[in-house]
């Protein structure tokens, strides 16, 4: 004889259901990546706050990497082309994104945006200081060379920034290395330099030397150059240009490849 009891049946059917949910959510895999919280749970204006715009902008695009998203700009395909768990599928992964995901992003964003302000901020005021400290001469030599790095004309900034200089460049690259420094020290010709600026001055480099000042040390003037954002992960490194005071003239007088600022000699 079979007893049937429609309310027993319901309940023995919602009791099985809330177990295979604690069941399946106990056996989900954990959410990728150095950043989960931002696809698991609303940020806070305040935790993000205490981040710097780098971190805050890769954890931004983390969320779209979860997605699939495929990255054009170099530091982030790199970046995440590294994380065995990325599997680039779409140019666009930003509809795949959740409401939480889309109010973390938004957030991030948002915050991204004021700290960069404030780091902008921070390097216009460091800007300043520089400038002011340098001799008159390395400030009208400064104003000059960015007036020709601005002309883009090659022969006006050999002009400026290496003629006449023992009849040409001798720049000196130094590499360093686990089994120490590499020297060379090719001789150009004026002539030589003009065809090979594009290889000592990158276009990246032209465009900080535009925005920022060089520290001088009694004759010397030392650029720093920050590391090139399309260069391959592996040579990502900055360089040093030295200018030395020669008569009333500043000249161009080496090329250092450097790992971080202030390794001046």
């Amino acid at each position: 004889m079979k007893i049937r009891c429609a309310p027993c049946m319901l309940w023995l059917a919602v009791g099985l259901c809330l177990w295979l949910a604690e069941e399946q959510s106990g056996r989900a895999e954990p959410v990728p990546g150095r950043y989960p919280q931002a696809s698991t749970r609303a940020l806070t204006e305040d935790e993000l706050s205490k981040e710097d715009a780098e971190t805050l902008s890769n954890m931004r695009n983390e969320v779209y990497a979860r997605h699939g998203h495929r990255f054009k700009t170099p530091r982030l395909h790199t970046l995440f082309s590294e994380q065995p768990w990325y599997k680039p599928t779409t140019d666009d992964a930003g509809p795949a994104l959740s409401e939480l995901e889309r109010k973390n992003v938004a957030l991030i964003r948002s915050i991204e945006k004021r700290v960069q302000a404030a780091a902008g901020q921070k390097a216009e005021a460091a800007e300043a200081a520089g400038w002011a400290k340098l001799t008159p001469e390395a400030q009208a030599f400064w104003t000059s060379f960015r007036a020709a790095l601005r002309s883009g004309d090659p022969a006006r900034i050999t002009r400026v920034a290496a003629d006449p200089f023992r009849n040409g460049l001798e720049p000196i690259l130094v590499k360093q290395s686990d089994f120490g420094s590499t020297f060379r020290s090719p001789r150009l010709t004026r002539a030589g330099f003009r065809d090979s600026l594009s290889t000592v001055l990158p276009d990246f480099v032209i465009k900080q030397m535009l925005k920022k000042s060089p520290v001088q040390t009694d004759a010397l003037l030392y650029f720093y150059s920050d590391p090139d954002e399309a260069e391959d992960s592996d040579e990502r490194v900055g360089r040093i240009y030295r200018f030395r005071l020669r008569g009333k003239a500043f000249r161009l007088e080496g090329v250092w490849l450097a790992a971080g600022p202030g390794e001046f000699d």
